[in-house]
Protein backbone atom coordinates (compact mmCIF):
# COMPACT_ATOMS: atom_id res chain seq x y z
CA UNK A 1 0.00 0.00 0.00
CA UNK A 2 3.23 2.64 0.96
CA UNK A 3 4.53 1.73 -2.82
CA UNK A 4 1.55 2.61 -4.45
CA UNK A 5 0.93 5.64 -2.67
CA UNK A 6 4.05 6.44 -3.34
CA UNK A 7 4.07 6.06 -7.05
CA UNK A 8 0.36 7.91 -7.24
CA UNK A 9 2.58 11.07 -5.87
CA UNK A 10 5.31 10.60 -8.26
CA UNK A 11 3.07 10.24 -10.90
CA UNK A 12 1.45 13.71 -9.97
CA UNK A 13 4.63 15.36 -9.93
CA UNK A 14 5.82 14.08 -13.24
CA UNK A 15 2.39 15.06 -14.88
CA UNK A 16 3.37 19.02 -13.12
CA UNK A 17 6.74 19.17 -14.10
CA UNK A 18 5.87 17.91 -17.34
CA UNK A 19 3.43 20.44 -18.03
CA UNK A 20 5.97 23.57 -16.99
CA UNK A 21 8.69 21.83 -19.69
CA UNK A 22 6.08 21.43 -22.11
CA UNK A 23 4.78 25.34 -21.79
CA UNK A 24 8.35 26.01 -23.85
CA UNK A 25 8.38 23.41 -25.79
CA UNK A 26 4.99 23.74 -27.49
CA UNK A 27 4.72 25.23 -30.83
CA UNK A 28 3.12 28.33 -32.06
CA UNK A 29 -0.71 28.57 -33.23
CA UNK A 30 -1.41 26.97 -36.55
CA UNK A 31 -3.55 28.27 -39.42
CA UNK A 32 -7.29 28.65 -38.10
CA UNK A 33 -8.51 28.74 -42.15
CA UNK A 34 -6.84 25.13 -42.18
CA UNK A 35 -8.66 23.08 -44.76
CA UNK A 36 -8.51 19.44 -43.20
CA UNK A 37 -8.32 16.79 -46.04
CA UNK A 38 -6.28 13.72 -44.62
CA UNK A 39 -6.27 13.77 -40.73
CA UNK A 40 -4.08 10.90 -38.40
CA UNK A 41 -5.81 9.69 -35.58
CA UNK A 42 -3.79 8.80 -32.64
CA UNK A 43 -4.50 6.27 -30.38
CA UNK A 44 -2.11 3.85 -29.01
CA UNK A 45 -3.87 2.59 -25.65
CA UNK A 46 -7.17 0.28 -24.78
CA UNK A 47 -9.50 -0.79 -27.79
CA UNK A 48 -12.83 0.17 -25.68
CA UNK A 49 -11.50 3.88 -25.56
CA UNK A 50 -10.93 3.96 -29.45
CA UNK A 51 -14.63 2.37 -30.10
CA UNK A 52 -15.95 5.91 -28.30
CA UNK A 53 -14.59 7.42 -31.29
CA UNK A 54 -15.81 5.53 -34.10
CA UNK A 55 -19.49 7.52 -34.07
CA UNK A 56 -17.08 10.95 -34.46
CA UNK A 57 -15.03 9.42 -36.71
CA UNK A 58 -17.77 8.35 -39.32
CA UNK A 59 -19.00 12.11 -39.43
CA UNK A 60 -15.98 13.45 -40.46
CA UNK A 61 -15.93 10.82 -43.23
CA UNK A 62 -19.19 11.41 -44.46
CA UNK A 63 -17.35 15.46 -44.06
CA UNK A 64 -14.72 14.31 -46.69
CA UNK A 65 -12.13 13.69 -44.32
CA UNK A 66 -9.83 10.69 -45.40
CA UNK A 67 -8.77 9.16 -42.32
CA UNK A 68 -5.41 7.42 -40.93
CA UNK A 69 -5.45 5.73 -37.97
CA UNK A 70 -2.45 4.82 -35.45
CA UNK A 71 -4.00 2.31 -33.06
CA UNK A 72 -3.07 -0.60 -30.93
CA UNK A 73 -3.24 -4.11 -32.37
CA UNK A 74 -6.04 -4.58 -29.99
CA UNK A 75 -8.10 -1.67 -31.45
CA UNK A 76 -6.96 -2.62 -34.76
CA UNK A 77 -9.00 -6.02 -35.33
CA UNK A 78 -11.88 -3.58 -34.57
CA UNK A 79 -11.43 -0.53 -36.91
CA UNK A 80 -10.03 -2.90 -39.98
CA UNK A 81 -14.51 -3.59 -40.42
CA UNK A 82 -14.60 0.02 -40.99
CA UNK A 83 -15.01 0.73 -44.52
CA UNK A 84 -14.48 4.67 -44.50
CA UNK A 85 -10.26 4.57 -43.32
CA UNK A 86 -8.43 5.63 -45.74
CA UNK A 87 -4.84 3.47 -43.94
CA UNK A 88 -4.80 1.70 -40.57
CA UNK A 89 -1.66 0.94 -38.81
CA UNK A 90 -0.05 -0.47 -35.44
CA UNK A 91 3.88 0.58 -36.31
CA UNK A 92 4.46 3.98 -35.98
CA UNK A 93 7.50 3.90 -38.22
CA UNK A 94 4.43 3.31 -40.92
CA UNK A 95 2.47 6.40 -40.24
CA UNK A 96 5.47 8.66 -39.78
CA UNK A 97 6.24 8.08 -43.45
CA UNK A 98 3.24 10.30 -44.64
CA UNK A 99 2.56 13.47 -44.49
CA UNK A 100 -1.20 15.17 -43.07
CA UNK A 101 -2.85 18.26 -42.82
CA UNK A 102 -3.71 17.85 -38.98
CA UNK A 103 -2.60 14.82 -36.51
CA UNK A 104 -5.00 14.50 -33.59
CA UNK A 105 -3.54 12.57 -29.96
CA UNK A 106 -6.01 10.58 -28.23
CA UNK A 107 -3.97 9.75 -25.59
CA UNK A 108 -4.05 11.78 -22.29
CA UNK A 109 -1.48 10.25 -19.99
CA UNK A 110 1.65 8.97 -21.09
CA UNK A 111 3.68 5.54 -20.15
CA UNK A 112 6.53 6.44 -21.59
CA UNK A 113 8.43 9.95 -22.88
CA UNK A 114 8.47 8.21 -26.14
CA UNK A 115 4.77 8.03 -26.29
CA UNK A 116 4.77 11.68 -24.98
CA UNK A 117 6.67 12.46 -28.19
CA UNK A 118 5.02 10.99 -30.65
CA UNK A 119 2.56 13.74 -31.90
CA UNK A 120 5.69 16.16 -32.35
CA UNK A 121 7.17 13.39 -34.85
CA UNK A 122 4.21 13.86 -36.99
CA UNK A 123 4.52 15.84 -39.87
CA UNK A 124 1.23 17.32 -40.23
CA UNK A 125 0.27 21.20 -40.62
CA UNK A 126 -1.78 21.08 -37.74
CA UNK A 127 -1.15 19.15 -34.66
CA UNK A 128 -4.08 18.81 -31.75
CA UNK A 129 -3.45 16.93 -27.84
CA UNK A 130 -5.45 16.72 -24.76
CA UNK A 131 -4.65 18.72 -21.57
CA UNK A 132 -5.11 16.67 -18.27
CA UNK A 133 -3.94 16.53 -15.16
CA UNK A 134 -1.44 19.30 -15.66
CA UNK A 135 -0.11 17.55 -19.08
CA UNK A 136 0.14 18.58 -22.40
CA UNK A 137 1.11 17.03 -25.38
CA UNK A 138 4.31 17.84 -26.73
CA UNK A 139 4.30 19.97 -30.11
CA UNK A 140 0.77 21.04 -29.96
CA UNK A 141 -0.91 23.77 -32.31
CA UNK A 142 -4.18 23.32 -30.49
CA UNK A 143 -4.95 22.14 -27.12
CA UNK A 144 -8.08 20.82 -25.81
CA UNK A 145 -8.92 20.56 -22.12
CA UNK A 146 -9.80 17.26 -21.12
CA UNK A 147 -13.05 17.02 -19.00
CA UNK A 148 -14.10 14.80 -16.83
CA UNK A 149 -17.62 14.11 -18.75
CA UNK A 150 -17.80 11.21 -20.96
CA UNK A 151 -15.57 10.05 -23.42
CA UNK A 152 -17.58 9.92 -25.81
CA UNK A 153 -18.91 13.20 -26.25
CA UNK A 154 -15.34 14.07 -25.48
CA UNK A 155 -14.11 12.31 -28.95
CA UNK A 156 -17.09 14.74 -30.46
CA UNK A 157 -15.17 17.40 -29.35
CA UNK A 158 -11.67 16.79 -30.04
CA UNK A 159 -11.88 15.59 -33.99
CA UNK A 160 -14.02 18.63 -34.44
CA UNK A 161 -11.54 20.78 -32.95
CA UNK A 162 -8.72 18.62 -34.92
CA UNK A 163 -10.39 18.91 -37.96
CA UNK A 164 -11.66 22.50 -37.83
CA UNK A 165 -15.22 21.69 -38.37
CA UNK A 166 -18.54 21.82 -35.94
CA UNK A 167 -19.36 17.97 -34.67
CA UNK A 168 -22.32 17.51 -33.00
CA UNK A 169 -23.35 13.97 -31.32
CA UNK A 170 -25.34 11.71 -33.79
CA UNK A 171 -26.78 8.40 -33.28
CA UNK A 172 -24.23 5.80 -34.79
CA UNK A 173 -25.22 1.86 -35.99
CA UNK A 174 -22.18 -0.08 -37.15
CA UNK A 175 -22.85 -1.23 -41.03
CA UNK A 176 -23.73 -5.29 -41.37
CA UNK A 177 -20.87 -7.11 -42.02
CA UNK A 178 -20.36 -10.29 -43.63
CA UNK A 179 -19.90 -13.18 -40.95
CA UNK A 180 -21.62 -16.68 -41.55
CA UNK A 181 -23.38 -18.50 -38.81
CA UNK A 182 -20.34 -20.34 -37.92
CA UNK A 183 -18.27 -17.05 -36.91
CA UNK A 184 -21.42 -15.73 -35.17
CA UNK A 185 -21.91 -18.63 -32.60
CA UNK A 186 -19.56 -21.23 -33.77
CA UNK A 187 -22.21 -23.19 -35.80
CA UNK A 188 -24.92 -25.69 -34.69
CA UNK A 189 -28.87 -24.68 -34.15
CA UNK A 190 -28.85 -23.57 -30.45
CA UNK A 191 -31.82 -24.59 -28.45
CA UNK A 192 -34.13 -21.91 -27.06
CA UNK A 193 -35.21 -18.87 -28.86
CA UNK A 194 -33.57 -16.28 -26.38
CA UNK A 195 -29.86 -15.51 -27.53
CA UNK A 196 -28.61 -14.21 -23.99
CA UNK A 197 -24.64 -12.79 -24.63
CA UNK A 198 -22.62 -13.08 -21.45
CA UNK A 199 -19.05 -11.77 -21.03
CA UNK A 200 -17.77 -11.81 -17.87
CA UNK A 201 -13.56 -12.09 -18.90
CA UNK A 202 -11.92 -9.22 -18.14
CA UNK A 203 -7.62 -8.83 -18.59
CA UNK A 204 -7.96 -6.51 -15.24
CA UNK A 205 -8.81 -9.21 -12.58
CA UNK A 206 -10.54 -6.62 -10.60
CA UNK A 207 -13.39 -5.68 -13.59
CA UNK A 208 -14.36 -9.73 -13.80
CA UNK A 209 -17.74 -10.72 -13.21
CA UNK A 210 -17.64 -13.25 -9.84
CA UNK A 211 -18.67 -16.49 -10.70
CA UNK A 212 -21.50 -17.17 -7.86
CA UNK A 213 -22.98 -13.91 -9.58
CA UNK A 214 -22.87 -15.69 -12.89
CA UNK A 215 -23.88 -18.70 -12.21
CA UNK A 216 -27.19 -17.10 -9.83
CA UNK A 217 -27.70 -14.66 -13.33
CA UNK A 218 -28.52 -17.93 -15.39
CA UNK A 219 -30.89 -19.29 -12.44
CA UNK A 220 -32.56 -15.71 -12.32
CA UNK A 221 -32.60 -16.25 -16.15
CA UNK A 222 -33.84 -19.48 -16.12
CA UNK A 223 -36.62 -19.13 -13.83
CA UNK A 224 -38.02 -15.90 -15.63
CA UNK A 225 -37.92 -17.80 -18.96
CA UNK A 226 -38.10 -21.71 -18.19
CA UNK A 227 -35.87 -23.92 -20.71
CA UNK A 228 -36.01 -20.74 -23.29
CA UNK A 229 -32.50 -19.30 -23.40
CA UNK A 230 -29.68 -19.68 -24.60
CA UNK A 231 -26.59 -19.04 -22.14
CA UNK A 232 -23.68 -17.94 -24.88
CA UNK A 233 -20.19 -16.51 -23.26
CA UNK A 234 -17.52 -14.62 -25.25
CA UNK A 235 -13.47 -14.22 -24.56
CA UNK A 236 -10.48 -14.09 -25.75
CA UNK A 237 -8.76 -17.11 -26.42
CA UNK A 238 -6.59 -16.29 -23.68
CA UNK A 239 -8.99 -15.40 -21.24
CA UNK A 240 -10.79 -18.81 -22.14
CA UNK A 241 -9.78 -19.96 -18.44
CA UNK A 242 -11.82 -17.73 -16.53
CA UNK A 243 -15.12 -18.10 -18.63
CA UNK A 244 -14.42 -22.16 -18.11
CA UNK A 245 -14.12 -21.28 -14.19
CA UNK A 246 -17.42 -19.86 -14.46
CA UNK A 247 -19.23 -22.39 -16.12
CA UNK A 248 -18.04 -24.95 -13.53
CA UNK A 249 -20.19 -23.21 -11.05
CA UNK A 250 -23.23 -22.83 -13.64
CA UNK A 251 -26.23 -25.63 -12.39
CA UNK A 252 -26.21 -28.38 -14.47
CA UNK A 253 -29.81 -28.28 -15.92
CA UNK A 254 -28.97 -25.05 -17.80
CA UNK A 255 -25.11 -25.30 -18.26
CA UNK A 256 -26.58 -27.34 -21.32
CA UNK A 257 -27.69 -24.42 -23.05
CA UNK A 258 -24.25 -22.78 -22.13
CA UNK A 259 -22.14 -22.08 -25.28
CA UNK A 260 -18.27 -21.46 -25.05
CA UNK A 261 -17.47 -19.06 -27.34
CA UNK A 262 -13.80 -18.17 -26.18
CA UNK A 263 -11.72 -17.10 -28.94
CA UNK A 264 -13.65 -18.48 -31.69
CA UNK A 265 -14.67 -15.61 -33.41
CA UNK A 266 -13.27 -12.92 -35.47
CA UNK A 267 -13.97 -9.20 -35.23
CA UNK A 268 -16.44 -8.89 -37.48
CA UNK A 269 -17.79 -12.63 -36.49
CA UNK A 270 -18.04 -10.92 -32.91
CA UNK A 271 -20.23 -7.70 -34.05
CA UNK A 272 -22.90 -10.03 -35.54
CA UNK A 273 -22.95 -12.14 -32.76
CA UNK A 274 -23.48 -8.72 -30.19
CA UNK A 275 -25.92 -8.00 -33.04
CA UNK A 276 -28.18 -11.06 -33.04
CA UNK A 277 -28.18 -11.28 -29.22
CA UNK A 278 -31.64 -10.48 -26.76
CA UNK A 279 -29.77 -9.38 -24.23
CA UNK A 280 -25.79 -9.28 -23.22
CA UNK A 281 -24.48 -8.95 -20.04
CA UNK A 282 -20.78 -7.61 -19.65
CA UNK A 283 -18.66 -6.31 -17.81
CA UNK A 284 -16.74 -3.48 -18.21
CA UNK A 285 -14.80 -4.00 -21.57
CA UNK A 286 -15.08 -2.99 -25.27
CA UNK A 287 -17.76 -5.83 -25.83
CA UNK A 288 -20.52 -2.89 -23.84
CA UNK A 289 -19.89 -0.83 -26.16
CA UNK A 290 -19.84 -2.81 -29.30
CA UNK A 291 -23.42 -2.99 -28.12
CA UNK A 292 -24.41 0.08 -28.09
CA UNK A 293 -23.37 0.24 -31.80
CA UNK A 294 -25.33 -2.71 -33.00
CA UNK A 295 -28.38 -1.64 -31.31
CA UNK A 296 -28.62 -4.53 -28.83
CA UNK A 297 -29.51 -3.78 -25.33
CA UNK A 298 -26.88 -4.67 -22.72
CA UNK A 299 -26.17 -4.58 -18.78
CA UNK A 300 -23.00 -3.57 -17.63
CA UNK A 301 -21.84 -5.26 -14.07
CA UNK A 302 -19.41 -2.39 -13.87
CA UNK A 303 -16.88 -2.23 -10.50
CA UNK A 304 -13.92 0.14 -10.85
CA UNK A 305 -15.43 2.12 -13.37
CA UNK A 306 -15.44 5.85 -14.02
CA UNK A 307 -18.94 5.59 -14.67
CA UNK A 308 -19.66 9.34 -16.43
CA UNK A 309 -16.32 9.23 -18.16
CA UNK A 310 -17.11 5.30 -19.70
CA UNK A 311 -20.32 4.67 -18.76
CA UNK A 312 -23.48 3.94 -20.51
CA UNK A 313 -23.63 6.50 -23.77
CA UNK A 314 -27.02 4.90 -25.69
CA UNK A 315 -30.16 4.03 -24.76
CA UNK A 316 -29.54 0.82 -25.05
CA UNK A 317 -27.11 0.44 -22.06
CA UNK A 318 -27.63 0.53 -18.43
CA UNK A 319 -25.36 -0.27 -15.48
CA UNK A 320 -25.58 -2.18 -12.43
CA UNK A 321 -22.89 -1.10 -9.86
CA UNK A 322 -21.83 -0.54 -6.27
CA UNK A 323 -21.14 2.97 -4.54
CA UNK A 324 -18.19 1.68 -2.13
CA UNK A 325 -15.45 4.28 -0.58
CA UNK A 326 -12.69 2.96 -2.83
CA UNK A 327 -14.90 3.98 -6.33
CA UNK A 328 -13.49 6.81 -8.57
CA UNK A 329 -15.24 9.61 -8.69
CA UNK A 330 -15.72 13.08 -10.59
CA UNK A 331 -12.82 14.40 -9.17
CA UNK A 332 -9.76 14.45 -11.28
CA UNK A 333 -6.88 14.58 -8.68
CA UNK A 334 -8.67 11.44 -6.83
CA UNK A 335 -9.41 9.50 -10.47
CA UNK A 336 -5.01 10.49 -11.05
CA UNK A 337 -4.61 8.51 -7.14
CA UNK A 338 -6.58 5.33 -8.25
CA UNK A 339 -3.58 3.83 -7.33
CA UNK A 340 -3.99 4.67 -3.52
CA UNK A 341 -7.20 3.71 -2.90
CA UNK A 342 -8.24 0.86 -5.14
CA UNK A 343 -9.06 -2.20 -3.41
CA UNK A 344 -9.51 -1.25 0.05
CA UNK A 345 -11.11 -4.51 1.33
CA UNK A 346 -8.30 -7.03 -0.28
CA UNK A 347 -10.52 -7.94 -3.16
CA UNK A 348 -12.88 -6.15 -5.41
CA UNK A 349 -16.12 -6.25 -3.49
CA UNK A 350 -17.11 -4.14 -5.78
CA UNK A 351 -17.95 -6.73 -8.26
CA UNK A 352 -18.08 -9.94 -5.82
CA UNK A 353 -20.84 -8.40 -3.75
CA UNK A 354 -22.56 -7.43 -7.15
CA UNK A 355 -25.76 -9.40 -7.10
CA UNK A 356 -27.56 -11.52 -9.97
CA UNK A 357 -30.89 -9.60 -8.35
CA UNK A 358 -29.09 -6.05 -8.93
CA UNK A 359 -28.34 -7.03 -12.50
CA UNK A 360 -31.69 -8.31 -13.39
CA UNK A 361 -33.43 -5.32 -11.99
CA UNK A 362 -31.08 -3.02 -13.88
CA UNK A 363 -32.02 -5.75 -16.79
CA UNK A 364 -35.69 -5.37 -16.00
CA UNK A 365 -36.83 -2.40 -18.92
CA UNK A 366 -35.49 -4.66 -21.17
CA UNK A 367 -36.43 -8.12 -20.39
CA UNK A 368 -40.48 -6.64 -20.31
CA UNK A 369 -39.46 -6.91 -24.00
CA UNK A 370 -38.69 -10.28 -24.13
Amino acid sequence: MILRGLRGKIRRWAYLQTARIQNFLSAKASDENLIVKDLLVIHMQAAGDMLLAIPALSALARRGVRLHMLTSPAAAVFLKELPFLASLDTDEKDALKRSYDAAVDFQDTFTTWHRALLLSKVDAKRRTGLMRGGFIPWGTHVRVQKDMGHIHDHCWKLLGAAASLPLTPQPFSWPPLHAGISERDGGGKLPGNLRIGIHVANKNPLKRMAPATTAALIAALEKRFPERCSYLFTALASEADQVAHVLGTVAPAAKARCHDLSGRLSAAGLIEHIRDLNLLFSVDTSVFHLAAMTQTPCVGAFGPTLLNYWGPWSPYQRVASLQLPCRPTEDLNRTLALDDRCCLYGEPRCMTELAAAHLMETAEPFLTLL
